[in-house]
């Protein structure tokens, strides 16, 4: 998960990731305005 300004200032998913700036939440997380985040699941 990482807010959609810093992933407009870093330019894409793997440097947000390379520079440790995506972060794992739980649950019951609440989401806020400007979150932007990939679902994983298993089929």
């Amino acid at each position: 998960m990482i807010h959609w300004d810093e992933l407009v200032e870093l330019g894409s998913w793997n440097a947000a990731k390379d520079v440790g700036k995506l972060r794992s939440e739980g649950k019951e997380y609440e989401f806020i305005d400007g979150d932007v985040t990939e679902f994983r699941f298993n089929v």
